[in-house]
């Protein structure tokens, strides 16, 4: 797809605050100044179903779960309990495979894979989460000679030594996968941890992804050969050029939309396919955000398949994390829920592969949702990562 930014990132990402610091945390419908209607929930639930763990609601309780104190970074370091929800759901970011789904070789082979990327990618968020302990942990003023913060993780070790021996049960790998939570979880120096995580990673590496990767690469390289033509969202939003424009040139007299949101609120009163709902959905997101999780959690839980249902993920990962959890480096930042959540759309990807196999799409689909990185918490030029990923989401012509 042509990513080309029609606005520059500097101050896309200027918007990006200034448009999600207007609403209140926690999914409340509040104006934004760029639009005149504001959806309610009974007309979001109406045209996209009801959200149970992807919407306001249940990111308003998990807010609560994690909020912290944080001491002042002039010289007394910090005291950070960023790893509360990581440990909360470490043991759900494994996939299940759902009931429907049928249990042959392709499915249980994506389910092996999945967990131990997911697994990876919940290491990767440890190993940041002792990065930031470690440089909270010293003193701005190098006169201090108290630094009383921790660089260790705070929970108990998790995933469970039970869940593990569930999900690996080939040896090698778990005892791959123990050694590398030891090494997060119970060395208390950082220097020990920098030093050989990456010969514990290289060995997990080698012992977890030494079979073949069960998506077939010819179906993956038929589809994004002709990716362009099948994901163009024009096919069912023929218009679509005509929200861009209200987004990305929202103060030029030539834009045709004034109130995007009343636009696609009165277009989803017609009936419609789940494609054209989703980018309905998405394109919601973009100029509504925070309020947007509700509709795109609802699609996702819906299970129902979508060319789109990736970007809804993405999209709905990145407004659930700037609205509810801060782009802040010292944000929580609930990787493993977020993990819990692909594995929704992992199952409805994979239950449409099995009904309809000639679909090479899908297959490229499930694989860019297989190797879709977490938000990193040092990847921002400004803070975390969700920023960035925000402005890539809301580019013109993603």
């Amino acid at each position: 797809m042509n990513k080309t930014i029609h606005v520059s990132a500097i101050v896309l990402a200027i918007l990006i605050l200034t448009v999600g610091c207007q609403g209140k945390k926690g999914g409340s419908r509040a104006e934004d100044e760029g639009s005149n209607t504001v959806l309610a929930d009974s007309t979001i639930q109406k045209y996209s179903g009801k959200a149970t763990v992807t919407g306001s609601e249940y990111l308003d309780k998990l807010s609560e779960i994690c909020r912290y104190s944080v001491d002042s970074l002039d010289g007394g370091g910090c005291s950070l309990d960023l790893d509360i929800l990581e440990s909360r759901f470490a043991d759900e970011i494994f996939l299940d495979l759902d009931e429907d789904v049928r249990k042959d070789d392709f499915a249980l082979s994506v389910k092996d894979w999945f967990d131990r990327t997911a697994f990876l990618y919940y290491c990767s968020s440890l190993y940041e989460l002792r990065v930031r302990y470690d440089r909270n942990n010293y003193s701005f003023d190098t006169t201090a000679v108290e630094t009383p913060g921790s660089t260790m993780l705070t929970g108990e070790m998790r995933p469970s030594m039970s869940v593990l021996q569930k999900v690996f049960p080939d040896k090698r790998v778990r005892d791959a996968a123990s050694a590398l939570l030891n090494m997060l979880y119970k060395t208390p120096d950082f220097n020990d941890v920098s030093k050989h995580l990456g010969e514990l990673v290289d060995a997990y590496k080698s012992a977890a992804f030494a079979s073949g990767m069960p998506i077939d690469t010819a179906k993956i390289g038929k589809a994004f050969a002709n990716e362009d033509a099948y994901y163009d969202k024009s096919a069912f939003v023929p218009d679509i050029k005509r929200f861009r424009d209200a987004r990305a040139y929202f103060d030029s007299a030539a834009v045709q939309i004034k109130d995007p949101v009343g636009e696609i609120e009165a277009r989803m009163k017609a009936p419609m396919d789940f494609d054209t709902k989703c980018v309905y959905a998405i394109e919601l997101s973009h100029v509504q955000p925070v309020d947007c999780v509700d509709t795109l959690g609802a699609l996702i839980e819906s299970r129902i398949y979508s060319r789109y249902l990736l970007e809804v993920w993405e999209n709905w990962r990145a407004e659930a994390q700037f609205g509810w959890f801060g782009c802040s480096n010292d944000s929580e930042i609930p990787n493993a829920y977020y993990l819990k959540i692909r594995n929704i759309c992992a199952n409805t990807m994979i239950r449409h592969i099995q009904k309809h196999p000639e679909d090479n799409d899908a297959y490229l689909r499930l694989f860019r949702l297989l190797y879709c990185e977490p938000i990193h918490r040092g990847g921002g030029l400004f803070g975390n990562e969700v920023v960035a990923i925000l402005c890539h989401l809301r580019s013109a012509e993603y």
